[in-house]
């Protein structure tokens, strides 16, 4: 109980999780692409986010690799003109915008890397 409370002094009351901003888009990112694919992709993934920035209009501009082991798990996420991506990519920016209060500008990328082991 006393390590409870040391932890909850630790952040002010309007800190809602310890994760970095860029640990909340891939975990956004990662559920979305639990919800939407029912296959083995999700637990084989890893993601990687490549540009954060802000853009002059406020727009917060991420672009996330998602890696893959093979080109089979890719095409189970670029079929029929990327739509499980596009419809993954719509999901996480509704998200996204609620989380950070802003628009969002969300670009995936699947990325076919051998060897690719999921974040402990």
């Amino acid at each position: 109980l006393t390590h409870m409370e040391s932890l909850r002094r630790q952040y002010s009351a309007s800190v809602a999780t310890d994760m970095s901003e860029a640990e909340r888009v891939e975990e956004v990112v990662r559920e979305q692409l639990f919800q939407h694919l029912h296959q083995e992709v999700p637990f084989l993934t890893r993601q990687e986010n490549r540009v954060w920035e802000v853009l002059p209009d406020g727009v917060l501009h991420i672009q996330q690799d998602i890696q893959v082991p093979s080109k089979r798990h890719a095409r189970m996420l670029t079929a029929r003109g990327a739509a499980p991506l596009k419809i993954i990519a719509r999901a996480s920016v509704k998200e996204l915008e609620n989380i950070f209060g802003c628009r969002v500008k969300l670009g995936l990328h699947v990325a076919v890397k051998a060897r690719v082991a999921p974040e402990q």
